[in-house]
């Protein structure tokens, strides 16, 4: 049976229409959907075009998103320019929305904060930018290239942080991207730094480099890099948490060639929306279905037997209750997985 995703997508529940303002969130055309519709054009459809979202997330990821939420207010204060959003909605206000009904994990969130604010209180980084979305056309990362269509396509990247610091007489520019992980194989220390890392060949870095030296172009500040600041959730023996910071080595064939490749992967992206267009349903990659941080957040939609259970995980009616009393209807329900997804603003 086909999977007619789509039937089903107006009628799933929206976000809590909450006013608040809360930094960062998904970029306009980021990274992460650039990569996603060469990964999975279904996933890409669903998240993306669809923005269909799982209902719940993992405690895992929840810290990390609260910790950014929360360095980014930090930094934030220490700007010449506070941004707006950081008068519109007070830290506390912020954390509570986006942790809401876990407050063990907002508790967490604030102590990994306190000693991280306390070992870098007197660090030399001069916050330049937070959680700001950079953007830049297609045609001024990739001049000359193929499918001049694609010229005005734009491309964006939402930045945890962008600092100035000195280096002896000169200043240098660098872009910051807070990484929060469980630790290392000890349990006390984050996992040892090595060149040969899941940072070798750097896809979201490289295009932020790509758009802040845009953005920098000509005004004589000189963007020297990447910087990985590692904050460690979890407590060592001691009860203490970890840190530390690395400059990523940025390889220069590749650091060349991101520019094509984006307008590549945004030609893709205008091929899949076309295919939506005439009615197809986008192809599904299965191999990639699982990774590093287990099954992708669409499994259950695809792997689902029938229209039904499609139905029950996105929350809507379930076709074949229609017609039932409710006392069949409750029996029958027993069958059938709770709304699993819900649509994002």
């Amino acid at each position: 049976m086909s999977l007619v995703f789509p039937m089903y997508v107006a009628g799933a529940q929206g976000a809590s229409g909450s006013t608040t303002v809360i930094p960062g969130g998904s970029s306009g055309r980021g990274s992460h959907q650039l990569a996603c519709v060469a990964e999975c054009p279904r996933k890409w459809m669903l998240r993306y075009i669809r923005r269909m979202v799982p209902a719940g997330e993992p405690s895992f990821r929840l810290i990390g998103t609260l910790v950014h939420l929360e360095l980014s207010y930090w930094y934030a204060e220490r700007m010449k320019e506070t941004p707006k959003w950081f008068y519109a909605t007070p830290v506390d206000e912020a954390l509570a929305v986006a942790g809401s009904g876990q407050p063990d994990q907002i508790e967490l969130c604030r102590q990994v904060c306190a000693q991280y604010t306390e070992t870098y209180s007197n660090e030399p980084w001069e916050p330049l930018f937070v959680e700001k979305e950079f953007r830049a056309r297609v045609g001024d990362l990739d001049p000359d290239g193929p499918d001049a269509t694609l010229d005005d396509e734009i491309v964006t990247g939402r930045m945890d942080l962008v600092v100035k610091t000195r280096v002896g007489t000169q200043e240098y520019v660098y872009i910051v991207d807070h990484k929060c992980t469980g630790g290392g194989w000890n349990k006390d220390k984050l996992p040892r730094w090595t060149d040969e890392n899941e940072y070798r060949v750097p896809w979201q870095s490289m295009i932020y480099l790509h758009l802040l030296r845009h953005h920098l172009k000509g005004t004589g500040q000189h963007v020297e890099g990447f910087i990985i600041n590692r904050v460690k959730r979890t407590r060592n023996q001691y009860g203490k948490f970890d840190f530390d910071r690395h400059v990523l080595k940025i390889p220069t064939e590749p650091y060349n060639r991101v520019p094509r490749t984006v307008r590549e992967l945004v030609a893709e992206e205008r091929a899949v929306k076309r295919g939506l267009e005439r009615g197809e349903m986008p192809r599904a990659n299965f191999f990639n279905c699982f990774g590093r941080w287990g099954p992708c957040d669409y499994t259950h939609l695809c792997c689902a037997s029938d229209e039904n259970q499609r139905a029950a995980l996105l929350g809507l009616p379930v076709p074949v209750l229609q017609g039932l009393t409710p006392e069949e209807q409750e029996v029958q329900r027993l069958f059938y997985p709770p709304q699993t997804y819900t649509t994002r603003k």
